[in-house]
């Protein structure tokens, strides 16, 4: 990570709101920014899925489509999202600093060849990216204390669609058992 990165919080639970900050902090800015924010329980598309092979439907839950790539997701309030904005491809060097963090809270985490953090060998972040020009969206959601019934429930679409859409990797996932205001008092947030 790069020592002036900007580091903002959003206050908002709103996912409209926080997906257009990324999308300005991606198309009009040209720092290296650090971005947290919190949705409200949602449904989350990758950029190029099909929401009815992703999702259970009907939905009693909002769901968006983000800019980055990636499997659908669930949001709620034990969600942490990070967002890093960079000048240059640093995939690898965001997670090895997310997991030196991590074991500084005493959790021990380890990086899988896809990208994904995996604590006590179940996925607790995954990763989705986004490159435009010369600038970098590398996006990771952070299983703090979610609500995994509501994740499993809802990320059930139908299989038998045929679609050209990404379809997500199913993977048994974990809460890390850590609060967002402590991972949040760890950096000097504007």
């Amino acid at each position: 990570m790069i020592s002036s990165q900007v580091f903002f919080h959003s206050k908002s639970l709103n996912p409209n709101r926080n997906f257009s900050l990324e999308r300005y902090f991606l198309y009009h800015s040209s720092e290296e920014i650090v971005f947290f924010y919190v949705n409200k329980p949602s449904l989350i598309l990758g950029n190029f899925q099909c929401v009815y092979k992703e999702v259970r439907l009907p939905s009693d839950m909002p769901i968006f489509r983000r800019l980055s790539g990636g499997g659908c997701v669930y949001h709620d309030e034990g969600n942490l999202n990070i967002a890093i904005f960079s000048q240059k491809e640093q995939s690898m060097e965001n997670l090895l600093w997310v997991q030196k963090i991590l074991k500084f809270f005493g959790k021990s985490v380890e990086i899988s060849s896809r990208k994904d953090l995996m604590y006590e060998n179940k996925k607790c972040s995954g990763s989705a990216f986004k490159h435009v020009n010369k600038r970098y969206l590398h996006h990771l959601t952070l299983l703090c204390s979610s609500n995994l019934d509501l994740l499993q429930k809802n990320l059930q679409g139908d299989d038998s669609i045929k679609t050209q859409g990404i379809p997500s990797v199913k993977s048994f996932v974990s809460n890390i058992h850590l609060s967002l205001e402590s991972f949040l008092s760890f950096f000097p947030i504007q």
